[in-house]
């Protein structure tokens, strides 16, 4: 609530959030960093977050290994290396399975929610075409 009333004034305008049509946290995920961070709690996006990460880190480490890529080296084969491989990545992450296609786009299906702010209260309006929940 501390959001919508910052943000009163745009009472009539969207906020579109993405999600991926899926739970959360897989349990093992959760447990194992319940293990490694007592206390502290997984928040919104975490997961995704994680394994984002884990992504960039393969597709990095593939593409140095490769030669195709030289640690401190800044240049743009380097960065289309790491482009490239990211769409052979297959991982299991915290979010599940983790795959891209061809073109290094997700295999995820994201479900995109558009809500409005009607009377202080965030309201759903529709789902982004292409991205309702299947």
């Amino acid at each position: 609530m501390p959001f919508i009333r910052r943000y009163a004034p745009l009472e009539d305008t969207a906020h579109v959030q993405d999600r991926i049509a899926r739970p959360t946290f897989r349990p093992d995920y959760a447990n194992a960093f319940k293990r490694l961070y007592p206390g502290v709690g997984l928040a919104d996006y975490d997961n995704e977050a994680f394994d984002a990460a884990n992504v960039l880190i393969q597709a990095t480490m593939q593409a140095i290994k490769a030669g195709q890529l030289h640690p401190g080296a800044v240049d743009r084969a380097g960065r289309e290396a790491v482009a490239r491989n990211i769409a052979a990545i297959h991982l299991t992450g915290a979010t599940g399975p983790v795959s891209f296609d061809r073109n290094g786009d997700t295999s995820i299906h994201a479900v995109i929610s558009v809500f409005k702010v009607v009377n202080g209260v965030w309201t759903f309006q529709q789902y982004a075409p292409g991205y309702a929940p299947q």
